[in-house]
């Protein structure tokens, strides 16, 4: 017996080893329950030589592709966090002393900020997905649910980020995004209690701060987790068309995606950084602010509509998208084989779009 396998005995009659490997291994990288009643070698081989659905294929490697990059905000938050100073006063300053004085500071920033911007965009493409297959269909319901909630999360996290660098176009990009927030009914109400009004001071800055680097995360990992366990429960599919071993090709597929993720948000950073010319001014508000692309939709409404009329517009498309399962009761058939929904989602999906577009270049 090798010295590997000692110390694994050894453990093994001390902890339930297979309880925490069952635990990790939810997140997408066993596709069916960790044997919990043999030695964890044996487990180990019973799941990676059982045939599995092949999900790390184009477009199933979504799911494991979002959690790996939330792994990474995780990751560089925390390192930022290190040298960040939760302070209105501060937070500027902090910020342009991460990028100048500490080491890879500047990249460590970079990739954080998009990698906020690519787990939104792998959301919402792993949304349209779920529409088009249909895949939220009974019993699979909770899906969706739990896919929309990420997104959700995920947003507000990308906006309570967005405030905490204090700088004068971050300033005013979160200040449009609450007179957003403001006119949508029930919701205005709920924001109002956990942030205690729509004015940024420094009590607002202290508890985006807290929710961005504790409670949204903590929520996300914990829907992820239930979100995992419900695909490991039931599948994307009854009877998926192919069957591989999980190893290697399946370990191997997760291992180019990291390098490759990991490369595309290092050139990102360095192409296209952030910018932080100044410092907020509250009381100077700048020709043009660019806000999240997810956002212009719901500022196309604010312009051009009554406050009323447009936050019940924001309020009644979320509350869709949110009980869509319940909403559309037909047949689990691709898409394109239902007209009229079709014809529904091809509307609703061009009105994001032109409205987003035309968001853009409002003020």
């Amino acid at each position: 017996m090798s010295f590997f396998d000692k110390v694994l005995k050894w453990f093994e009659k001390r902890v339930h080893l297979n309880e925490l490997l069952s635990f990790i291994t939810t997140f997408g990288i066993f596709y069916y329950p960790f044997p919990l009643d043999k030695s964890v070698k044996e487990s180990l081989k019973e799941v990676t030589n059982r045939p599995v659905p092949y999900y790390s294929r184009w477009p199933y490697f979504l799911g494991i592709l979002i959690f790996i990059q939330f792994l990474f905000q995780i990751f560089t938050g925390i390192l930022l966090l290190l040298y960040y100073i939760p302070s209105m006063e501060k937070g500027y300053q902090s910020t342009i002393f991460i990028i100048r004085d500490v080491p890879i500071g500047y990249y460590i920033l970079g990739i954080h900020r998009w990698g906020g911007i690519l787990i939104i965009i792998f959301v919402m493409l792993r949304l349209l997905r779920f529409i088009y297959h249909k895949i939220y269909h009974p019993p699979r319901e909770l899906f969706w649910i739990f896919a929309f909630l990420i997104f959700l999360l995920l947003s507000f996290q990308y906006i309570t980020g967005t405030l905490l660098p204090m700088s004068d176009g971050n300033y005013w990009k979160v200040e449009r995004i609450l007179e957003i927030i403001k006119v949508i009914p029930f919701v205005d109400r709920i924001f109002s209690f956990l942030y205690g009004n729509f004015m940024i001071d420094k009590y607002m800055h202290l508890r985006f701060y807290i929710s961005h680097v504790f409670f949204t995360p903590l929520f996300l990992f914990c829907i992820f987790y239930l979100h995992f366990l419900s695909v490991r429960k039931l599948g994307f599919f009854t009877s998926p068309k192919k069957m591989e071993p999980i190893y290697p090709g399946y370990f191997y597929d997760i291992f180019i995606i990291f390098l490759l993720l990991t490369g595309i948000l290092f050139s990102l950073s360095v192409l296209f950084p952030a910018k932080y010319i100044q410092v907020f001014d509250p009381f100077k508000t700048p020709p043009k602010i660019a806000l999240p692309f997810f956002i212009l939709p719901f500022h196309f409404l604010k312009v051009k509509l009554p406050d009323t009329l447009a936050g019940v517009i924001m309020l009644i498309l979320v509350l869709f998208l949110f009980f869509l399962p319940w909403i559309d009761r037909s047949k689990p058939i691709p898409l394109y084989k239902r007209p009229l929904v079709f014809l529904v989602s091809i509307m609703i999906l061009l009105f994001l779009i032109i409205t987003g577009i035309f968001g853009f270049y409002l003020k």
